[in-house]
């Protein structure tokens, strides 16, 4: 170890001697000198204390101290939440609040209100049963949901909203009625700025509705999931369904695919709803168009769209009996539109025009006159001709009577069909068909009776105007009493002896 420079690299004896009397005075500055019991002295030195600053010590402690303060905090607030939280719970399903809630669902939908079996728990509300009934002026006659249950925040339980993300419900039956003029539309007439019941979203995973009294059921809809979104952001309130079996009287079983309404005050605005016959996968019956219950006055006109669809599914279920095939709409400035007054007696018009869709062919059958011809013509496609191209014609109906008139089917070369059919409420037919039949068949039956109940041809075919009548069940036309009636020469088709007549039945009759 090198010596200091100020040290010295020797000593001498008497140096040394004054360097340990000076220690020996400096220690006894800081000491006192006691004398043992033995005579010798000895030097008592007060032990010194570590007076040097340690600042990492001093901040471990200060952030032990620290965390210590910070846990005892938040176990305190942990504490003071479980003991408010387990007050709210027992406030929130009390009397008092499910009063003050069903206050709240009145003033929001107008209704009066029955809430059974509600408990509330820190993130939903719940309820075995709500029924809500408005009065008669309301289009909404009363409904009933079952299985409730309500996302809620955390705010529902002290504030005066009680909101959340979504209300759902298992089942629901939703009754809606003609609204009476002049009738009050809610029950809890007081205006608030914000409705005390707010939720994004409200659903309804089984849905079954019907319009009209129990006497006179107008519509019915069963097992439709059903969500209702409410206005926000200038988005107005908006309805949508998906799936369901829907029941008219007097017409096929309906399936709901899917459907969008907006609802604005008073109107509502179809968006898009599309049907198809129940079973039937491939058509499809889409409506749009503007609604307004509360006017019974104000003719309610949806427009009408078609995508193979049976056409015997827009009519009576007896129009299966003379017209089977699916139809596409025909663009159309009169027609494709469905009409009706908001009233327990709608009035509801159905006007469709028509062609055959690009895979299927219009088939009519069941007219006496088609067996005729197959019989005089000897072929028995005339029985159920079909027509494939290009067939057309409208559909009207009204209530309980159905007309298909400015048909136009042709099959090139065999038969070409214009005119109308009708079937009226008590099931009686008539109509006007001109049929014609190509000259060269005409000619081939070799039949002059049957040449001369035909016109001479025009546009590629001999012409005959058939009247209908009698009834769905029992179809009647003249063509037997045209073909019986039909002069010729007398030379041209000698009469068989014996005969009193030259009859159709006697014409037709084989050898």
């Amino acid at each position: 170890m090198p010596v200091p420079e100020h040290e010295p690299e020797s000593y001498s004896f008497d140096e040394m001697m004054d360097r340990l009397k000076q220690h020996s005075s400096d220690a006894a500055d800081d000491g006192k000198l006691i004398t043992r019991s033995d005579g010798s002295k000895v030097l008592r030195v007060r032990k010194r204390k570590r007076r040097t600053k340690q600042p990492a010590k001093e901040e471990r402690i200060k952030s032990r101290r620290n965390r210590i303060i910070q846990l005892s905090a938040i176990l305190a607030i942990i504490l003071l939440l479980i003991l408010g939280g387990g007050i709210a719970l027992i406030n929130v399903n009390g009397t008092s609040f499910r009063k003050d809630l069903i206050g709240k669902i009145a003033v929001s939908t107008g209704a009066s209100v029955d809430l059974r079996q509600f408990r509330m728990n820190p993130k939903t509300a719940n309820a075995g049963q709500v029924s809500l009934e408005w009065p008669d002026g309301n289009v909404l006659k009363n409904l009933t949901m079952y299985g409730v249950n309500a996302e809620v925040f955390p705010s529902s339980f002290l504030g005066d909203t009680m909101a959340g993300e979504e209300f759902t419900a298992s089942t629901g039956i939703l009754a809606l009625q003609i609204p009476t003029l002049g009738q009050p539309t809610k029950n809890t007439q007081s205006s608030v700025a914000e409705l005390p019941i707010q939720f994004k979203c409200y659903r309804i995973s089984q849905l079954n509705l019907t319009i009209g009294s129990t006497q006179n059921t107008m519509l019915s809809l069963s097992k439709s999931e059903c969500s209702l979104y409410p206005s926000s952001s200038g988005i107005a309130t908006q309805l949508r369904m998906s799936q369901g079996e829907l029941t008219i009287p007097g017409c096929p079983k309906l399936h709901l695919e899917r459907a969008l309404i907006e609802v604005k005050g008073d109107e509502a605005q179809i968006i898009g709803m599309r049907l198809s016959q129940s079973g039937d996968k491939s058509g499809s019956f889409e409506l749009s168009g503007p609604l307004s219950p509360y006017e019974p006055e104000r003719l309610s006109t949806l427009a009408v769209e078609l995508h193979s669809y049976e056409i015997n599914a827009l009519g009576f279920p007896s129009l299966t009996t003379f017209i089977n095939g699916r139809v596409d709409s025909l663009p159309s400035a009169t027609s494709n539109t469905l009409s009706f007054l908001p009233t327990s007696a709608p009035k509801v018009t159905l006007e469709a025009a028509f062609q055959n869709s690009a895979d299927s062919a219009i088939t009519l059958q069941g007219l006496p006159f088609l067996s005729n011809l197959s019989t005089v013509l000897k072929a028995t496609w005339f029985k159920q001709p079909k027509f494939n191209a290009n067939a057309r014609g409208v559909l009207l109906r009204e209530n309980n009577a159905v007309t298909l008139h400015d048909l136009d089917l042709e099959s090139k070369g065999r038969m070409a069909i214009t005119g109308t059919i009708s079937i009226a409420a008590d099931q009686t037919l008539s109509g006007e068909l001109h049929v014609g039949i190509p000259e060269v068949l005409i000619d081939e039956s070799k039949s002059l009776r049957l040449k001369a109940t035909f016109g001479p041809a025009s546009e590629g075919y001999c012409w005959v105007t058939l009247t209908l009548g009698g009834s769905v069940p029992a179809p009647k036309d003249n063509f037997k009493d045209l073909f019986s009636d039909a002069v010729i020469a007398p030379l041209d088709q000698p009469k068989p002896e014996g005969s009193t007549g030259s009859s159709f039945e006697e014409l037709t009759r084989p050898k």
